[in-house]
């Protein structure tokens, strides 16, 4: 075996990862900067995605380098989808029968301990790993145990009844060791709730822009499937849901717990199979679609600035960073873009140098057209902005395809 974190896949270790898309040369999507100029000269570093032929991990391949910095996470949702979506998995989980009773509950890269408190308030013994240590100090502070840790890297003795992994696997360096350290804190009778953004919805749709620095692997059930085995863990259910574009959900237990694996597994498999996410002649068709993406882009947003029509994001998400750097689009084209994130206000897109801003600045200074970054909220934006598109706003969703809605 290879090490996982250098050239070898970060799964199996081999040295089986092919390149199948290249972004070129990226900033760190999630750094944003102080100021314009800074954002300008933000270091850029190239971005490909590979593919494992031996266990079917799609990651970032062995030519992107590992940056240190780039780290990604959500902090407290502003998102109402996000949040109902969160609520649901919530309701779901406390039904399990393991719950019944007062548990411990572990969830590995908590935030600001948001989705923890269904659990604390139920009763059960609640307990935050989180690498940002701001972070974990907030958790701490609303009274949501916390301890400032890298739940990919390292990890507390104990052992717990549930285990929430809420879109923090892709973010590991080293994905065996950290379901390694997952099947270390199960308990015997333990549930292991995951979620994750799926492969299989990037391949299909074309969401090249999901990639980026922070997100090591883009993982598939396929791949989990296969990293879980080794370490004594089997997968007994699994579905797809729409959030952030497409999700995968699933339930896992130590192998031989007397639980049995439903048929939305196999079900579910099957579909990866076919699609051939380890392929790399699958992925030709999202290389193709990201170029295709940027001309039409760009082109639109030319057509708009000729006729004298004002531009404005929505959203500043690390998708719209890596989509606007790869199309080539900056403040020329986008002076600013609105986010609800007290966090990301009044500051600048990396590499892009756009400026965020208040949505409120939205409807003192309407634009014409808004390029609608957080474009998988689709239905969540035009309600919220209802007031700007009834004005004649046009919003412009950039993905699948560009579609502009009046």
């Amino acid at each position: 075996m290879t090490s996982r974190t250098a050239g070898g896949c970060r799964s199996c270790g081999t040295l089986t990862v092919v390149r199948v898309l290249d972004l070129g040369d990226q900033p760190v999507a999630d750094e944003l900067c102080a100021d314009a100029a800074s954002a300008v000269a933000a270091p850029r570093h190239p971005l490909s995605l590979g593919a494992c032929q031996r266990c079917g991990l799609v990651q970032l391949d062995p030519s992107t380098p590992i940056v240190p910095n780039a780290t990604h996470g959500h902090g407290s949702a502003f998102s109402g989808t996000v949040l109902e979506h969160e609520h649901r998995w919530a309701e779901e989980l406390l039904a399990l029968p393991n719950l019944s009773r007062p548990a411990r509950v572990l969830d590995v890269g908590s935030e600001s301990g948001g989705f923890l408190r269904a659990f604390r308030d139920a009763g059960h013994a609640v307990r935050g790993w989180e690498r940002d240590g701001t972070l974990a100090a907030n958790a701490r502070a609303s009274g949501i145990p916390t301890v400032q840790l890298d739940g990919n890297r390292h990890r507390e003795p104990g052992q717990y009844d549930l285990v929430l992994v809420n879109h923090t696997l892709s973010h590991a360096d080293d994905l065996d060791g950290a379901v390694r350290s997952l099947s270390d804190v199960l308990a015997p009778d333990g549930v292991l709730a995951v979620e994750f953004h799926s492969a299989l919805g990037i391949l299909e749709d074309g969401q090249f822009d999901v990639i980026c620095h922070a997100h090591r692997s883009y993982l598939s059930l396929t791949a989990l499937t296969a990293a879980f085995d080794r370490h004594g863990l089997v997968v007994l259910r699994a579905w797809p849901l729409p959030l952030h574009g497409g999700v995968i959900r699933l339930q896992a237990a130590r192998a031989g717990v007397g639980r049995r694996q439903d048929g939305s597994v196999t079900e579910l498999l099957a579909v990866e199979r076919v699609a051939g996410l380890g392929s790399a002649e699958a992925w030709v068709a999202v290389a193709e679609q990201a170029t295709r993406i940027h001309q039409q882009l760009y082109s639109v947003l030319a057509a708009h600035r000729r006729a004298g029509r004002t531009v404005a994001g929505y959203g500043a998400p690390s998708r719209g960073t890596t989509l606007l750097n790869y199309c080539g689009l900056g403040s020329a084209e986008v002076p600013r873009t609105a986010d609800r994130s007290p966090l990301k206000q009044n500051h600048f897109l990396p590499g892009a140098a756009i400026r965020v801003c208040t949505p409120e600045e939205l409807f003192v200074d309407r634009p014409d057209v808004l390029l609608v970054l957080v474009w998988p909220l689709r239905n969540e934006v035009l309600l919220q902005l209802a007031d700007l598109r009834d004005a004649g706003t046009r919003f412009l969703f950039p993905l699948p395809e560009p579609e502009e809605v009046t």
